[in-house]
């Protein structure tokens, strides 16, 4: 049975042959070729989505960065998160099992391919544990761009304008049916674990999109959504995954509004 980062990969418009494609442009450490902390033309775009809308292009920035990076090294744990990050759009229990991966904090002393998967982990990881394994209460557009721009930079030449095409594309559809007109507006909420501040979160997290959202063959059809969540809930590799954790009883689907 074909894992669901693979049936992802081939909804996405990423060229055959770009593993083997020389690097272009000198690697001076993964920090250095993310976005900058500034606002930006792309941060602009990101904006006024829910972050379901983000984590799912996330995702898919995982696996273009794996795509490119497979022929020079393990892109597993890519894969890996990128499965991960549906599940953690229903239910944030479900995720944050931590990954044993050693070299981590050498994220910037790391060879390219390396330190390109290291970071992408790292971007996901770091915020987990900030917010000790809860939702954020704020959209994740600085993340998301971070992961777009560190693709970009380790992408052959001749993949760029497609790419390009593809990040205004999916950012278009994430527009469409990913919307959070309440951006910017996050209320005071006390420190710590509370319900206001859940249901804050859950409310900025949005509807959970399936992958077939990342799909621009074909519009999307949010009334066959639940039972293609159901499909991939039966499908993921719960004890193989170490960014999974299986939850008692088997995962169920989230309804609208509802706060885990």
């Amino acid at each position: 049975m074909m894992r669901p980062a693979e049936e992802i990969e081939r909804m996405l418009p990423i060229p055959a042959g770009i593993a083997e494609e020389p690097f272009l442009g000198k690697w001076k450490g993964a920090s250095a070729h993310i976005s900058p902390e500034r606002m930006t033309p792309l941060k602009e775009a990101l904006l006024f989505k829910t972050n379901a809308g983000l984590y799912s292009i996330v995702s898919a920035a995982m696996i273009w960065q794996a795509a490119r990076l497979r022929a020079q090294a393990d892109v597993t744990p890519l894969l890996d998160m990128a499965e991960a990050l549906y599940v953690w759009q229903q239910d944030w229990h479900w995720f944050g099992r931590t990954p044993q991966i050693a070299d981590i904090d050498a994220i910037d002393e790391a060879p390219r391919p390396q330190g390109s998967i290291l970071m992408m982990l790292d971007l996901i990881h770091q915020d987990h544990i900030y917010l000790s394994g809860r939702w954020p209460n704020e959209p994740i557009f600085a993340v998301t761009a971070d992961m777009l721009v560190l693709v970009r930079f380790n992408l052959p030449e001749s993949a760029v304008p497609g790419y390009d095409a593809w990040v205004e594309a999916i950012i278009a559809r994430m527009d469409e049916i990913a919307e959070f007109a309440e951006h910017g507006e996050t209320p005071d909420l006390e420190t710590g674990d509370n319900p206001e501040r859940r249901a804050w979160s859950t409310k900025v997290m949005g509807r959970p999109l399936p992958p077939s959202a990342l799909d621009l063959s074909r519009k999307p059809d949010p009334t066959s959504w639940d039972e293609e969540w159901r499909d991939l809930l039966r499908r993921l590799d719960w004890e193989r995954n170490p960014f999974l954790r299986q939850p008692d009883g088997g995962p169920r689907l989230r309804s609208e509004g509802e706060v885990p």
